[in-house]
């Protein structure tokens, strides 16, 4: 690979830290550049046919419109319960558990979001928590900062183990002959392997994952508090080092004896209830009135007509429905296996399928409709609901589709004249001779690329991880711990996924500040990824 060619690779990577984050355009200019610079190099440069272009580029149409379809929902239910006046009282409702908004950023971003990740997964967790947070009083970019980087370690495991049953499983699959040899050298079969790599995961966020809720608050009061203050938000380090360890130890639990399915799903879930029970006690809650918001005296005066469970019941309906699909297995597979689908686009072998009814998508539109029937919503509200929702998709589309064509021409660029795999392949060999010595140090961040170009932890684990295995190999590593690697790196990278910013933008109206929300969110990034790469280096001295 010469200079040009290598250039042509990162260019997914280039584009958008240069567009987004350097020259600061909003995402709408940002991801068309990026698009349009990939596309010409990857002609030029790499050799890929023009036909393979324009079908992994209508890939990319394909797949952002199964996007849009969650985001459409997310933003349509904000909008129909603000019509109702059900936003006023679920701030009231969520003040009575404590008026802090720091510790509600933890119990809202960290608990109940995580959940979320580990029931549905694509990008819901934070387009429902970036609104519930701007009901809080926080700012709508703090709002996003704040949901997308506490959507990182449940993220390692996903939707009911989606990461590891889909992306691992079928980056591996079917194995290399390095991978072969190994599996039957150690007894392993597929599964047994993931079920290691699971528990080697749980027990690196056990040092890691832990302090994420830490992070938050960090964030909340030294970015966007008035007072730009650490010690701020180091006053509720205990509160949030608990919710953390809430966490960490029942996922460790659940994956040593259980599997890879769960972890997050009851992780978040006994993080959510421990840290709400401690809240209203007072239980490791700092003393004082810093960071406490006051009810108004809309709130006070609360109308009868409606309470904070019926006010929440829409996003508790949510939450069952998700469950309830993912988990009841006859359900589940008779929702899988209805699709709509686009194969072989232009004969190139590029396919794409949507099971649409599992998509979260259609939980939003129930959930829709039974909101509009229960609470009897007129229909002039809901009009004007559907309006204000769609006013802000155009341009969430175009953004979508350009970053998201790009990413398939990245990942499909294997088809070419030039003597070349797909671009992220030569990327990452070109790495792992560079810098096979100190892997372990690197391989999360291999993880943290593929999510971030590829907008889902899930597509960068099915990308990398057969890689990142035959390269433990080669460098003789424990390939248990270089697959939780790419799976933290995967986790970590969720947080600058242009794709997920990009839907939580627009849920919460601020479209236009992406490149404003990655460098906010690029530290954490780098410090999950990099603290993990330091661990796994002492773990492999």
């Amino acid at each position: 690979m010469n200079f040009f060619e290598f250039i042509t690779a990162a260019m997914p990577i280039l584009s958008v830290f240069i567009f987004l984050v350097i020259l600061r355009l909003p995402a709408i200019k940002a991801m068309p550049l990026s698009f349009g610079v990939t596309a010409l190099l990857a002609f030029f440069i790499w050799k890929v046919p023009a036909k393979q272009i324009t079908a992994a580029s209508l890939e990319g149409v394909f797949i952002t419109m199964t996007v849009l379809f969650i985001i459409f929902g997310a933003i349509l239910l904000l909008n129909l319960l603000r019509e109702i006046g059900a936003l006023e009282v679920l701030r009231s409702g969520f003040l009575n558990i404590t008026k802090d908004r720091r510790l509600l950023v933890i119990i809202i971003a960290w608990g109940f979001g995580g959940f979320i990740e580990g029931a549905a997964g694509f990008g819901t967790p934070a387009a429902i928590v970036a609104p519930l947070l701007v009901i809080l009083g926080l700012s709508p970019l703090a709002a996003v900062s704040i949901a997308l980087i506490a959507n990182s370690a449940p993220v390692g495991f996903g939707a009911v183990g989606t990461t590891f049953n889909v992306g691992m499983r079928q980056g591996i699959e079917p194995l290399s002959a390095n991978l072969s040899e190994f599996f039957a050298t150690q007894g392993l079969e597929t599964a047994s392997f993931l079920n290691g790599v699971a528990v080697q995961l749980t027990r690196l966020d056990l040092l890691i994952g832990t302090f994420i809720p830490l992070f938050l608050v960090l964030m909340l009061t030294k970015v966007f508090g008035k007072n730009r203050s650490f010690k701020e938000g180091l006053e509720v380090a205990p509160f949030a080092i608990f919710a953390g360890l809430c966490y960490t130890i029942p996922a460790a639990l659940v994956a040593q004896f259980i599997g890879f399915e769960f972890p997050s799903l009851i992780g978040s879930l006994c993080s959510l209830v421990a840290t709400i029970f401690a809240a209203q006690k007072g239980f490791l809650v700092p003393k004082g009135n810093l960071w406490e918001t006051e009810q108004t005296e809309s709130e006070k005066n609360e109308t009868k007509e409606m309470s904070f469970i019926q006010a929440l019941m829409p996003y508790i309906a949510i939450a069952l429905l998700l469950v309830l699909t993912r988990v009841i297995t006859p359900l589940k597979n008779w929702l899988l296996s209805i699709s709509i689908s686009w194969q072989n686009i232009l004969d190139t072998g590029i396919s794409q399928e949507w099971q649409i009814l599992y998509s979260p998508g259609i939980v939003f539109g129930l959930v829709i409709l039974g909101t509009i029937l229960l609470y009897k919503i007129p229909y002039k509200k809901v009009g004007r609901a559907l309006k204000v929702s769609a006013q802000p998709l155009m341009n969430t589309a175009i953004a979508l589709f350009f970053s998201t064509a790009m990413v398939r021409i990245f990942i499909n660029s294997n088809v070419q004249e030039a003597p070349l795999e797909n671009m992220p392949t030569e990327l990452a060999n070109l790495a792992s001779s560079v810098l096979g010595d100190v892997w372990p140090l690197v391989a999360p961040f291999l993880g943290i690329i593929g999510a971030f170009v590829s907008g889902s932890a899930t597509f960068s684990n099915m990308m990398f991880t057969s890689l990142q295995l035959d390269i433990a190999l080669l460098h003789d590593l424990s390939p248990t711990l270089i697959a939780a690697l790419q799976a933290i790196g995967a986790a970590a990278g969720n947080m600058i996924s242009v794709g997920s910013i990009v839907a939580v933008a627009a849920v919460v109206g601020v479209l236009g500040k992406e490149g404003q929300i990655i460098r906010l969110t690029l530290l954490p990034t780098l410090f999950y990824g990099l603290l993990a790469g330091i661990i796994a280096m002492l773990i492999s001295l």
